[in-house]
């Protein structure tokens, strides 16, 4: 496994050397039956994975068949906390079973393990960062969280201002379908402008391999 995982890492990195152009699909707060169904539907449509950031009290009976499917599309399924709490507030204990409480229902779940964390709400410090061994996750962040961000400044915040090696950063959660409608839109047109879509981990392959644990940093782009 090491050697083809190494293999895929200099493909991707000597695609990377052609001048293709990458970006990486990731969604917080699923999953669910709902909106994570709708947009694996157009992701498979179109031919693209992506990376989804999930609490660990979402993952059960009904919503694991849609984190294997998520898996058969090529997507990763990688750790957004337990319970989305406010992690500064908590104790290091507190923070350490956040965490790892996820990552061992993501990996009974799919079977592999999550190697990124998107903290909730975005917040982090060095504590957080010595606690876990999971690379810190931002993204290309257009607040479509917020239901008064329409479709229409979704679409265009991402298209006007998305480049090679970003990781955008979306919302999965029920009944945002605001979100739904903007992917319709944006993969499409980012395919015709010659971007590829790739997972998180394939990204930070393509542009030199995964960083060092417990370095501070929190990524919104691959280099």
């Amino acid at each position: 496994m090491k050697k083809i995982a190494l293999l895929v890492a200099f493909l991707l990195s000597a695609m990377a050397v052609s001048g293709q152009q990458y970006l990486a699909l990731s969604f917080d707060d699923g999953p669910n039956t709902t909106t994570t169904m709708q947009a694996l539907d157009v992701m498979e449509k179109y031919g693209v994975p992506g990376s989804f950031f999930v609490n660990g009290c979402n993952i059960d009976g009904e919503t694991i068949p849609v984190m294997l499917r998520a898996k058969s599309l090529g997507c990763d399924i990688e750790n957004h906390s337990q319970n989305h709490k406010h992690m500064l507030d908590l104790t290091s204990a507190e923070i350490r079973e956040e965490i790892e409480q996820t990552s061992k229902l993501i990996e009974d779940a799919v079977g592999v393990a999550p190697r990124f964390f998107r903290p909730p709400y975005l917040e982090h410090d060095s504590r957080m960062h010595n606690i876990t061994d999971l690379c810190f996750i931002y993204g290309f962040d257009l607040s479509d969280w917020n239901k008064e961000v329409t479709t229409e400044q979704r679409i265009s915040a991402i298209l006007s201002g998305v480049c090679d090696g970003d990781i955008i950063l979306l919302h999965d959660f029920k009944d945002n379908d605001q979100t739904i409608e903007t992917l319709k839109v944006i993969i499409p047109e980012l395919q015709r402008r010659g971007f590829t879509f790739v997972t998180v981990a394939e990204l930070f392959a393509v542009h030199g391999g995964m960083p060092e644990p417990h370095n501070g940093q929190i990524y919104s782009n691959a280099y």
